[in-house]
């Protein structure tokens, strides 16, 4: 796997992430401020108006680090960041659509399958 990280400065805002399609797989945030709550959205898309992926609101001083699991979160169009309000901080892993061709996503089979394509 060829993930590579994101970084979000501080103070952040409403921008692309990433310009193509791929696969969010882990991302830690932290509200910053220390006073006030924050509350963002993490899009796929290229603007706010695309489909939502995650929604996350934070409390002050707050912080979360989430693992996604072994399928990651897929993005189609882009990865887009749209903050809402508060100041935020944070770190995306990330495998970009150029890359998939060397991510191997896990396969679990219980019992028998049959993988003949056109017999």
């Amino acid at each position: 796997m060829r993930a590579h990280q994101i970084a979000v400065a501080n103070p952040p805002t409403s921008a692309i992430l990433d310009n193509s399609g791929g696969w969010l797989t882990w991302f830690a945030w932290q509200e910053t401020s220390g006073v006030s709550s924050a509350a963002f959205q993490l899009i796929d898309g290229s603007t706010a108006a695309g489909r939502l992926l995650c929604p996350v609101s934070l409390n002050p001083s707050e912080s979360t680090r989430d693992w996604i699991g072994p399928h990651a979160l897929p993005y189609e169009t882009g990865l887009y960041l749209n903050v809402i309000s508060g100041t935020i901080e944070g770190s995306l892993i990330v495998v970009s659509r150029d890359q998939r061709e060397e991510y191997a996503m896990p396969v679990v089979v219980i019992g028998e399958v049959d993988i003949n394509v056109g017999a």
